[in-house]
Protein backbone atom coordinates (compact mmCIF):
# COMPACT_ATOMS: atom_id res chain seq x y z
CA UNK A 1 0.00 0.00 0.00
CA UNK A 2 1.98 3.60 -1.33
CA UNK A 3 2.17 5.48 1.77
CA UNK A 4 3.95 8.62 3.13
CA UNK A 5 4.38 11.13 5.55
CA UNK A 6 3.64 14.68 5.38
CA UNK A 7 4.72 16.72 8.79
CA UNK A 8 1.64 15.18 11.28
CA UNK A 9 0.08 12.72 8.79
CA UNK A 10 0.59 9.63 7.54
CA UNK A 11 -1.30 9.90 3.97
CA UNK A 12 -2.66 6.34 2.89
CA UNK A 13 -3.79 5.23 -0.54
CA UNK A 14 -6.28 2.68 -0.75
CA UNK A 15 -9.46 1.49 -2.55
CA UNK A 16 -11.82 1.18 0.47
CA UNK A 17 -14.44 3.59 0.25
CA UNK A 18 -15.76 2.59 3.31
CA UNK A 19 -12.74 3.46 5.39
CA UNK A 20 -12.19 6.73 3.14
CA UNK A 21 -12.87 7.49 -0.47
CA UNK A 22 -10.64 6.54 -2.96
CA UNK A 23 -7.64 8.34 -3.44
CA UNK A 24 -5.43 9.91 -0.88
CA UNK A 25 -6.91 9.73 2.96
CA UNK A 26 -5.64 11.19 6.07
CA UNK A 27 -4.87 9.84 9.63
CA UNK A 28 -2.95 11.12 12.49
CA UNK A 29 0.11 9.02 13.72
CA UNK A 30 1.63 8.87 17.06
CA UNK A 31 4.91 9.88 16.02
CA UNK A 32 3.58 13.39 14.67
CA UNK A 33 0.44 14.76 16.75
CA UNK A 34 0.93 16.96 19.06
CA UNK A 35 1.57 16.49 22.61
CA UNK A 36 -1.47 19.27 23.40
CA UNK A 37 -3.97 17.27 21.60
CA UNK A 38 -5.59 14.65 24.15
CA UNK A 39 -5.13 10.88 23.14
CA UNK A 40 -8.88 9.16 22.41
CA UNK A 41 -9.78 5.77 24.49
CA UNK A 42 -12.20 4.08 22.36
CA UNK A 43 -13.61 0.41 23.35
CA UNK A 44 -13.03 -2.20 20.13
CA UNK A 45 -14.32 -5.60 19.16
CA UNK A 46 -13.37 -8.00 17.02
CA UNK A 47 -15.49 -10.73 15.73
CA UNK A 48 -14.68 -14.45 13.66
CA UNK A 49 -10.50 -14.61 12.46
CA UNK A 50 -10.33 -10.93 13.38
CA UNK A 51 -9.44 -12.08 17.21
CA UNK A 52 -6.38 -13.43 16.54
CA UNK A 53 -5.04 -10.34 15.73
CA UNK A 54 -4.97 -9.36 20.02
CA UNK A 55 -2.87 -11.08 22.53
CA UNK A 56 -5.70 -12.80 24.26
CA UNK A 57 -8.53 -14.28 22.48
CA UNK A 58 -10.50 -14.63 25.53
CA UNK A 59 -11.16 -11.19 25.59
CA UNK A 60 -15.10 -10.14 24.02
CA UNK A 61 -13.43 -6.09 23.99
CA UNK A 62 -10.77 -4.62 25.28
CA UNK A 63 -9.85 -0.72 25.66
CA UNK A 64 -7.19 1.16 23.08
CA UNK A 65 -5.74 4.31 23.13
CA UNK A 66 -5.70 6.49 19.84
CA UNK A 67 -3.92 9.86 18.98
CA UNK A 68 -6.69 12.81 18.28
CA UNK A 69 -8.18 12.85 15.07
CA UNK A 70 -7.85 9.06 14.86
CA UNK A 71 -9.49 7.48 11.83
CA UNK A 72 -11.33 4.39 11.55
CA UNK A 73 -8.56 3.13 9.25
CA UNK A 74 -5.95 4.07 11.48
CA UNK A 75 -7.23 2.24 14.20
CA UNK A 76 -7.63 -1.20 12.08
CA UNK A 77 -3.80 -0.74 10.75
CA UNK A 78 -2.60 0.09 14.32
CA UNK A 79 -3.83 -3.72 15.50
CA UNK A 80 -2.16 -5.03 12.50
CA UNK A 81 -5.60 -6.06 10.20
CA UNK A 82 -4.67 -6.07 7.07
CA UNK A 83 -7.77 -3.72 5.72
CA UNK A 84 -8.99 -6.57 3.10
CA UNK A 85 -10.31 -8.73 6.30
CA UNK A 86 -12.46 -6.28 7.41
CA UNK A 87 -16.25 -5.98 5.96
CA UNK A 88 -17.79 -4.25 7.53
CA UNK A 89 -17.56 -1.61 10.88
CA UNK A 90 -20.28 -0.47 13.40
CA UNK A 91 -19.36 2.47 15.45
CA UNK A 92 -22.01 3.23 18.45
CA UNK A 93 -24.35 0.88 17.23
CA UNK A 94 -23.99 2.43 13.64
CA UNK A 95 -22.37 0.83 10.03
CA UNK A 96 -19.84 3.02 9.11
CA UNK A 97 -20.11 3.40 5.44
CA UNK A 98 -17.77 6.40 4.62
CA UNK A 99 -14.95 7.96 6.42
CA UNK A 100 -15.06 8.51 10.05
CA UNK A 101 -12.78 10.19 12.44
CA UNK A 102 -13.00 8.28 15.98
CA UNK A 103 -13.96 10.41 19.19
CA UNK A 104 -13.46 9.27 22.74
CA UNK A 105 -15.95 6.88 24.24
CA UNK A 106 -16.13 5.41 21.18
CA UNK A 107 -17.58 1.97 20.27
CA UNK A 108 -16.17 -0.45 17.65
CA UNK A 109 -17.00 -3.55 16.44
CA UNK A 110 -15.24 -4.76 13.24
CA UNK A 111 -16.46 -8.15 11.24
CA UNK A 112 -14.47 -9.87 8.27
CA UNK A 113 -16.30 -10.14 4.99
CA UNK A 114 -19.13 -12.52 5.46
CA UNK A 115 -20.09 -15.33 2.63
CA UNK A 116 -23.76 -15.88 1.67
CA UNK A 117 -24.58 -19.32 0.44
CA UNK A 118 -27.43 -21.10 -0.28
Amino acid sequence: MPYHTTGAFLLIHDRHSWLGLPGTNVCSIKEGHRLEEMDITVRVKLRSILKQYVKSESQDSFEMTLPHNASLEALILSLNIPLHLVGMAWINLERVEQPRVLADGDEVLLFPPMLAGG
